[in-house]
């Protein structure tokens, strides 16, 4: 399928209303020292991978794979092989442990999948979604909305498919509202993992579970908030030194007031980043 592109295309939004339905996106850009190119002859081309799934929000391969892992909201990972083969099972299965979701639109979920970079030989990777709540709330009378982890998981040996019975809890925070609740995981050429956390939804970042901070033209503000919580922050941990995970030197707030884990701050939603050589490059946020 062709489209055409408007003229300021590099600014325009694309929208695909059909559900369950995963499409690859190639842009030819036709650039060129002739003034008299025109801009008609920018198209958009967009190829049908696979279909068939429910919310799919996110599309990763491993180091040296020429397989597709598509992860879909609701709580399964599907896999893709190199011939456009979607494998009719599961890589993984996590849906009876995510929250209930909206059927409506939902921000929760499993939000977010990082491949270790030596899974072919370790079978390591990671992924962050939302339970059901804990017990107790963020202040007396109101309760939690649901709970966040970050896990890792190993595939089973010689199959192509997740150990469901792996599971290693990482990080675990409490949620006060359903929305803003970040998801994406990357590993940075340093090998460090990185984990963006919403700022724990409701509006403006206030009400409860949003903790006061310096910023005085807001009343609350977990995402500035260094000491409270992971809320509205980029989190780097070393996921190869310790168990469930260490501390990795160079972050801002070693030996210093706030979070050792935290890596960078004042994100009210962080949906998607490009890290590299230790520092994050571009932040798509809402």
């Amino acid at each position: 399928m062709k489209v055409n592109l408007p003229a300021n295309a590099s600014r325009a939004t694309f929208k695909f209303l059909q559900p369950g339905v995963l499409v690859v996106l190639s842009v030819l850009l036709i650039q060129s020292c002739q003034k008299s190119i025109s801009h008609d002859l920018r198209t958009l081309d967009m190829q049908l991978v696979a279909e068939d799934f429910v919310s799919p929000i996110q599309l990763v391969s491993s180091n040296a794979s020429q397989r597709l892992y598509v992860v879909d909201q609701i709580g399964k990972i599907w896999t893709i092989d190199k011939d456009g083969y979607k494998n009719p099972t599961p890589f993984l299965d996590i849906s009876s442990k995510i929250v209930s979701l909206n059927p409506d639109g939902d921000e929760r979920g499993l939000l977010g999948l990082a491949f270790h970079k030596d899974f072919k030989t370790n079978g390591r990777f990671f992924i962050y979604y939302q339970l059901p709540p804990r017990a107790g709330g963020p202040v007396p009378g109101a309760t939690w909305n649901n709970l966040s982890r970050v896990s890792e998981f190993n595939v089973i040996p010689d199959a192509i498919r997740a150990d469901p019975n792996s599971e290693k809890v990482i990080l675990e925070w409490d949620d006060p509202q359903g929305n803003h609740n970040g998801g994406s995981l990357a590993f940075g050429h340093d090998n460090y993992l990185y984990i963006a956390v919403g700022d724990g939804g409701g509006a403006n970042d206030v009400g409860p579970g949003h903790f006061d901070d310096w910023y005085t033209p807001n009343a609350g503000g977990n995402a500035q908030n260094l000491e409270a919580n992971f809320l509205g922050k980029i989190l780097c941990i070393d996921i190869d030194v310790a168990s469930p995970y260490g501390i990795p030197p160079a972050n801002p707030f070693v030996g210093k007031p706030g979070l050792d884990e935290i890596w960078a701050f004042g994100f009210a939603q962080s949906l998607s980043y490009v890290v590299r050589y230790g520092r994050i490059e571009r932040v798509n946020c809402r």
